[in-house]
Order: structure tokens, then C-alpha cells, then sequence
């Protein structure tokens, strides 16, 4: 299957990044709590520009693309 039709959606913006270098679309869907309810970091997309999309949950993306 060519990269082009591979998506990552996570939260980890270095992971987004990566999966960009490798030639896939990339969406960024935050997870605010995946670190305890004092969570500091990856609450949203730190390149966005770069990014094909960013939702707010899974439901949003799903959509987005589509379904």
C-alpha cells in the first residue's frame, strides 16, 4: 500500500512527525488525560500546518475523513 494511503492519528506530536518523514498523513487527536489530570504536555497539535488534521476526539476525525 503506498504511504500516501496510510494515516497516524495520535497525540504524540514527535510520532506525528516521524510518520510525516516517512510519507504519511498524519492527524493529531489530543488525549488530555493519558498523563494524570495534571498533564502538561502534548494537549495540542505543536505543528498543526504540518499536520492533514487535527480533531478533537476520534468522532470529529472520523468525520473529517469522511466516514
Amino acid at each position: 500500500m503506498p504511504t500516501e494511503r496510510v494515516c497516524l492519528a495520535a497525540t504524540h506530536n514527535g510520532n506525528l512527525a516521524a510518520a510525516r518523514r516517512c510519507g504519511f498523513k498524519t492527524a493529531f487527536i489530543p488525549r488530555p488525560r493519558e498523563f494524570g489530570p495534571n498533564q502538561q504536555t502534548e494537549l495540542m497539535a505543536e505543528q498543526d500546518w504540518d499536520w492533514d488534521w487535527v480533531a478533537g476526539d476520534m468522532i470529529e476525525q472520523a468525520g473529517m475523513m469522511g466516514a
